[in-house]
This record gives structure tokens, sequence and C-alpha cells, in this order.
């Protein structure tokens, strides 16, 4: 250590700060006034609250409410503890008999805040509210005790200047989340010494650094009151958490090594992390801060224990040398029997269909460093057995997401997965780059199945679920809170997902695909492609399927039910004849064999647009998504090789191809050089939902009828596996839009005239059409007509796979009696069925009657849609719906 003279000035200094009743950050001046308030779930209808004083308090108590001004309820505990080296008491009250999602008033005893403060307790489980949880990892103090805009000698990575931290990002957005989770390595404290060795903090006795410690742990918790004060805080334990030598620190000028022997007691064996705490092990039947698990509306929320307590006999990063840290359980296996009997029994997925894990090192990431292979060989196996949705980890300090992935080999559903067919893999993704004094790492080798990698500054993420099949993972640079990599993860959550034992092998499989297509709309592969063209290697392993159809250059063929349609031309859009405007596309391998490639037209790049168009003209390599191949030659995007027209192919008509649900369902082939051969028959299923989205992202549509449509009146969709009868009566002429899973005969319009009392009939059973738009116009101006127009469609098509048309049938009329407009479809595929209504009568002078029937006993989600329109005024104008 260098100087006794500022040795004795730091150690006199921090002893008046501690006189002053000092935590090493704030200044308060009672020994009572509760400081670092922090809060945690214990259920839906419990809180815990819990606070630091500088004395020990007899009976730690709470007061509460429903409103500012009456906090009439109290609560109480006997829990105030210290250890030793702690500068402070931590006292906990769990608040329980609460209602779900309510907000309450609270302020700790002694407080002497002049507006309490607030909380609002878990969703309960089953609730599908839409919700947001902000999620951090590997966070410290910011400021002058930890990370800021300078750093000491050999230290890098510091804050720019005015650069917003982390911290401030939070709060900035405290608004958007609804509580927020820290899965591990929490304010650094251990970094003291490594702070004074770079000469950043002045130098002091291993006695003396143990204020040190405590003060930049103290710190850290006052910076986060404003947050953790009105948010839950949920935490998982890193090894900075396990001492107070940061697993062990060199001086590089002396050569000195300092170990776990330098720690005072209190600063050893995780204790400041248990007595700082208080998770809902007990209601999860946990053990301690270590492994604990809740619900929260949609989702069963699990946090592990990464550090110790592996089982089975496998050793964790921080038990012996050099963290001495652990293990907590009261016999080998208990966190993996928990966390066992946690999936199988406390996982309700009709009401939680989500589950998310939280741990603090992970093992599916580009840092061969930071690889967890014991964490591995603990858990990933429970993860695919009870269908994990997602895995978030810190640890290394950089940002990396990965295609979902098992035992090495890619989910070849990718983020689109339904989860019916094949028990779906886990999506990880490590974030450890929220911040703290020299404070990221960088990347070794970049791994196949990463699909987005980051490590230039310090980022936080978010978790949003819009529903039980979508949920959204969003990363933020802390500087400016704007996302710079989105992930769409769509699930389809089937109740008899198997549970069967699963071993772990290494061998190839052809049931899983790899690809790293993975990224979602806003987000950018920032590996460098080779620029290599050969075609793909004849081997295969794990990771690394063969494709025996990739070739470097060659034509992308545009397929419809098994029957070739066209090509994509220059312009990425579609060319209904094969050769017609054939343009060659070189595909840039990212793989050895070409698993995941860029596509490149002439000097550009390809991609699949903000709004989910195919084009090709992005001007840089680092803009370019990221495509597979199925083992029979379609392209895939984000692991689906499913991709759409609004409107099929013709010698007039050039549709965009896009990469989300449109009428017409296409394949593209990858033709390359060879012969093209006709790509194996898939019932390619029109489902809402079917493909990753961003939530802000608007869909192109396929109807310029509904974009006019200028005043919502009603607005219905339902749902069916059998029938469905919708009749609407109105006080309205009709005009009819019909857009179904008909077939069609042509792409063209028929115009016909009614005369007054007759029918026109119109029906399809072909099961050799290609999906084609039609329309039916049906035209009567007359004012002399006797009662009953009407206009039938019916269809009986019924083949396996899927065709898609749009019908339009107009019926326009300003006669004073009945019209009727039936729809009848008898096919088993989906159907999407919009009608619109407009009207320029008054409602006494005009009634209509809309009949729409499925009959089929359909498998699939059909849905319709009534739209009605009026120049009347609301009040003259009568709508009903019954179903």
């Amino acid at each position: 250590m260098r100087c006794f003279s500022r040795l004795l000035i730091a150690a006199t200094a921090l002893t008046r700060a501690l006189a002053q009743y000092n935590d090493g950050y704030e200044t308060v001046n009672s020994p009572t006034d509760p400081v670092q308030i922090r809060l945690a779930y214990q259920g839906p209808t419990a809180m815990m609250v819990s606070w630091n004083t500088f004395s020990q308090l007899t009976n730690p108590t709470v007061s509460y409410g429903l409103s500012p001004n009456a906090l009439t309820q109290t609560a109480s505990s006997s829990v105030s503890v210290t250890y030793p080296t702690s500068l402070t008491y931590n006292n906990h009250v769990n608040i329980t008999g609460l209602a779900p999602f309510t907000t309450y008033y609270y302020l700790p005893q002694y407080s002497n805040a002049t507006t309490p403060y607030t909380f609002t307790t878990a969703r309960a489980a089953g609730d599908q509210t839409p919700y947001t949880v902000g999620v951090v990892v590997d966070m410290g103090t910011f400021g002058a005790l930890g990370l800021s805009t300078v750093v000491g000698t050999g230290a890098a990575n510091p804050l720019a200047v005015n650069e917003q931290t982390t911290i401030a990002a939070l709060t900035e957005m405290i608004d958007s989340y609804e509580f927020i989770v820290h899965a591990g390595d929490i304010a650094y404290a251990d970094y003291w010494l490594k702070e004074e060795i770079q000469n950043y903090l002045p130098t002091t006795t291993p006695a003396q650094g143990a204020v040190v410690y405590e003060s930049i742990l103290n710190a850290f918790f006052d910076e986060m009151n404003i947050i953790t004060s009105q948010k839950a805080y949920m935490v998982n334990p890193g090894n900075h958490e396990a001492n107070c030598d940061n697993g062990g620190t060199t001086n590089k000028t002396s050569g000195q090594k300092y170990t776990s022997s330098i720690c005072l007691a209190g600063q050893t064996d995780f204790t400041g992390y248990i007595n700082n705490w208080r998770m809902p092990s007990g209601p999860s039947s946990g053990v301690g801060n270590f492994w604990h698990s809740y619900d929260y509306g949609m989702t069963h929320f699990i946090h592990i224990d990464t550090e110790t307590d592996l089982g089975n006999g496998l050793v964790g990063p921080d038990e012996g040398s050099p963290e001495y840290g652990g293990p907590f359980g009261s016999y080998t296996n208990q966190q993996v029997d928990w966390l066992t009997a946690d999936l199988a029994a406390a996982v309700n997925r009709t009401l939680t269909p989500w589950v998310v894990v939280f741990g603090h090192r992970g093992w599916y990431l580009s840092a061969s460093g930071s690889v967890c292979a014991n964490c591995q060989t603990a858990f990933e196996n429970l993860f695919y057995e009870y269908g994990v949705d997602l895995y978030i980890n810190g640890h290394a300090h950089l940002y990396e997401r990965t295609a979902p992935i098992y035992n090495g080999i890619l989910d070849p559903n990718g983020l689109t997965n339904m989860g019916t067919k094949v028990r779906a893999a886990t999506l990880y993704i490590t974030n450890g780059a929220a911040g703290h004094y020299d404070g990221l790492d960088t990347f070794t080798t970049i791994q196949p199945y990463s699909a987005y990698h980051e490590a230039s500054d310090y980022a936080w993420s978010t978790i949003s679920f819009a529903n039980s099949t979508h949920m959204t993972i969003d990363t933020l640079w802390s500087a400016n809170n704007t996302v710079f990599d989105s992930a769409v993860l769509y699930k389809a959550h089937a109740a008899t997902l198997q549970t069967s034992s699963t071993t772990t092998s290494s061998s190839s499989s052809t049931s899983f695909i790899s690809s790293a297509s993975s990224t979602s709309i806003g987000s950018s592969v920032t590996t460098n492609p080779t620029s290599t063209t050969n075609t793909a290697t004849t081997t295969s392993t794990a990771v690394y399927p063969t494709y025996t159809n990739f070739n470097g250059q060659g034509h992308l063929f545009v397929w419809s039910n098994g029957t070739l349609q066209g090509d994509i031309g220059s312009a990425g859009t579609w060319y209904n004849t094969p050769g017609q405007n054939t343009a060659t596309y070189t595909a840039v391998p990212l793989y050895p064999n070409g698993t995941a490639f860029t596509i490149q037209h002439s000097t550009n790049y390809c991609t699949i647009g903000s709004d989910f168009s195919f084009g090709c003209v992005a001007t840089s390599a680092g803009a370019a998504t990221v495509f597979g191949q199925t083992p029979d030659g379609n392209l895939t995007f984000q692991g689906s090789e499913a991709f759409y027209a609004s409107v099929v192919a013709n010698s007039a008509t050039k549709p965009t191809i896009y990469a989300t649900p449109l009428p017409v369902s296409l394949n593209i082939v990858w033709g390359g050089t060879a012969v093209v051969v006709a790509p194996t028959s898939t019932s390619s299923v029109l489902s809402s939902g079917s493909s990753s989205v961003s939530s802000t992202t608007s869909k192109p549509t396929s109807s310029s009828s509904l974009q006019s449509s200028s005043s919502l009146l009603s607005s219905s969709s339902f749902s069916s596996s059998n029938s469905l009868s919708s009749s609407v009566p109105t006080s309205q002429t009709s005009s009819v839009l019909s857009s179904t899973g008909l077939s069609s005969s042509s792409n063209s319009s028929v115009l016909f005239s009614s005369t007054s009392g007759t029918s026109l009939v119109v029906s399809s059973s072909s099961s050799s059409l290609v999906s084609t738009s039609s329309s039916v116009t049906s035209s009567n101006t007359s004012s002399s007509l006797v009662p009953g127009n009407t206009v039938t469609v019916t269809s009986t098509l019924a083949i396996p796979t899927t065709i898609y048309s749009d019908f339009t049938v107009t019926q326009t009329s300003i006669a004073t009696e009945s019209d009727f407009v039936t729809i009848v479809e008898t096919n088993t595929q989906d159907d999407f069925i919009t009608i619109v209504q407009t009207s320029t009568l008054p409602a006494s002078t005009v009634t209509s009657a809309i009949t729409v029937t499925e009959t089929a006993t359909a498998t699939e989600d059909d849905f319709v849609t009534i739209v009605q329109t009026s120049t009347e005024p609301a009040s003259t104008v009568v709508s009903e719906v019954t179903v």
C-alpha cells in the first residue's frame, strides 16, 4: 500500500462521516432515519419493505394505506439485523393481506418524508394484461466511488462527459416497467481494492478498506432508492457478492497478490447479500435470496443460483478457491431438486404460459472466459424438458442474443416456435453491460448460435409480455434509452407439452435446422460475412447440418402450393413468369457451410425492411438481413419459411414479397445454379402472429376498402373451431367486402345486373386452383325495384393445402326494402372474413340483412371482422351483432 499519510487521512474522513450518520453516500440527522428503501414481492398479496438505519430498531414498522392521507394500517417485525463491518442495520417488514395489483402508500418507521412512498402489488397469476419488466445485470455504483468519466491506471471504459448512467436511464423510464430484476453483481463493492491499486481511490489498509467496501455498497443502494422505493427489486447472487477482494486481485505494478484472506468477518460467504435482501423463498419453498420463484400475471419467474449448489457433484464457480462461498442448501442436490419440482408442479401453463429464468452466469455466449459449463450441465436439460422460454444472465460485461438452442443445436423454428410438434428450445440472452467501474468486456470468437452481439457501451433490457403467445425483448443504450436490439418470441405454449426426461447427446440431428436468422426487425447482425461463395460442405455436425441445395449464386424462385409461380426480380418484387425479369443473387455464408447467409443483388444487400417487405437496397453488409435455408431448399427468415404477398402476380402486377401474414402464402426457393427442384409440400397456415413482428410496426394491408372506412361503429373478432354464424340486422343499405378462404377461378371482375326478385349464385369446389383474386359486383340503381335482391357465394373447397383469395362481393341499391347477402363457406381452412357496410340513407328507410355462416369443422382459427360506417348521426344508426 502506497502512502501512510493518505491512508490516515482517508480513515479519519471515513470515521468522521460515520459519526455524522453518513453511510458513505448520504448523510441523515438521526440514527433511525430510513435510508436505502427497497421492495420485493412476496406473492400477489404481500410486499416486503426493507430499509436501513444507523441504529437497531426494536420493532421495525411500516404504516400504509390506500390513500396518501390515510396511512391507517401498520405492519411490524422483529427483523433489524447487521453483520460485522456493516455501517447500518437492515430492517425487513412483510406486509400481508394486500390486494393484487393495487397501489398502496407507505412510510417506514421514523421517516421524515413529507410525501408517502408508493408501491404496487404483483399481478395475480392468470392476469393477461400486457406489461413490461426491466432487467439489469452487473450494475455497480456510479460516481466518485464507481463508474464515472475517469478511470484509474490500467482501467478502461469510462463514461463520456455528460453521458447518462444506467440508473439515470432506469429512472427516466420508470413508468414503462412494472418491476426490475438485477441478476447478480450488485454494486461492485469488492472493486474497492482494484480501484485503490489503480489510484482511482485513495489507498487504505485492509481494515479501512472494509469501510470503503461498505461505503460503495451503501452508495449504490442510495442511488437506486428513487427506483427501489416504488418498484419491486428482485435479485440473484453473483460472484461479486461472494467476498471483498474481487475473486483475487493482483497489483500489477508491485506483483503483490491479494486473496480472500484480507477480507474481514462480514465480507465473506455472501454475508452482505444474505442480510440486505428478503426474496420470496418462503412462498416458493426456495432458499434465502439464492433460489426462489413467483408468478406475475401471465409469467412464472424463476431466480437460480449459478454460483453455488449446482448439485450432482458439480462444483459451483464460487465454491472453493478463490471465493469460498456456499454451499447454502441443506443437502447437495437441493437447488436442482427444487427447480425440478418448481417447473413440474408450481408452473400452471394455463395461468402462466410464459416461464422466464434469471441467473448470473450463462453458457451460450461468445466470451469463452465467461462460459459456465457446469451451469449448463446442471440446468439446461431442465430448461428444455419443461419448456423454459427465456434465460437471461450476465457475468460477461457485454450483450449477446442467441437463436433458441438446446444442446448446441438451433431450434429450426427460430423465434417463431409453435411448440406443438417439436419441443421448443430456450432463448438465451446475456446482458452484463449495465455498467460499473472498468465495466465492459470483449468478445473472443463469435459463436454460430449468436444472433446479435454488441459490447461498445452500457445497456439494459426490457421484457414485454403482450399476451400468452408474444413476448418482446428490447435492449436499450443507457446513454439515450434507444433500442438497438429487439426480438419478438412467438410460442403457441401447447398445454400438452411433453415432459419426459431427456439426456444430453452430442450427435447431429436432422430435426433441428441451424439458422442464425432469428434477428427481428430493428436488429442487425454484426458478424462480418466471409467473401467466399463456395457451396456447403458435405459433412454435418451438431451445429452445422448439411444443406445440399445451397449455392453461392443463383435465383430466388417463388412457389405456392407446390407449383412454381415465378421468381423475384431485381426490384425485389414477384414476377409471375420464371425468367421474365430474372435477377442473379449472391449468397454470402456467415458460417463455414452456409447454414446462415446474407443475400446480395449487384452491389446492394437484401433486407427484410421495417414494413416486413423484401428488398435489396441496403448499401452496407452490417444492415443486411440474415437468412437461412431448409434442407429442401426453402429460404427462411427468423426460422420461418413462410412468405406472403397481398395479391397474385400477373403480367400487369408485380407484388412485393412480405415476411408477415397476407392472403397469398408463398415459399421462396434458393435456386442456385442447378435445376430447380420442387420443395416439399407443406401446409402453410396463415395464423395471427405466426411470425416475429414488432408491435410498433404497421403491417401492409391487402384491402384499401378497409383503410377508407371513416367511422368505426362496430368491430368484432371471433374465433371458432366449428361453426360460426354472424347476423347483422341494420338500418342501412349494404356494401359487402368479403376476404375469405375461397378459391376463385380468375383474376378478374364480373359485372352483372340483378333484376327484381332474382338471385346470383357463385360457387367453386376446384382443388387445383392456386390463390387468386376475384370480385363479383351486383349493381342496380333502379328506384322501382321489387323486394328481394340476393347474392350468394358458396365454396366447398377441402384440400390439404391452404388457399387464400381476395373475394369481393359488392351489392349496392337505393331500394327501400330488404336486401340479403349470404356467404356460406364449408372448407376446413382458416377463414378471414371482413364485412364493410356503408349507408347514406336514414335509418327509417332501409333494412338490410347480412349473414355469414361457416359450417365446416375447421381446426384452425376463424376470424370475422364487421365494420359499419354511415353518414347519418350515430343516434340514427342501429347496429347489432349476434354470434
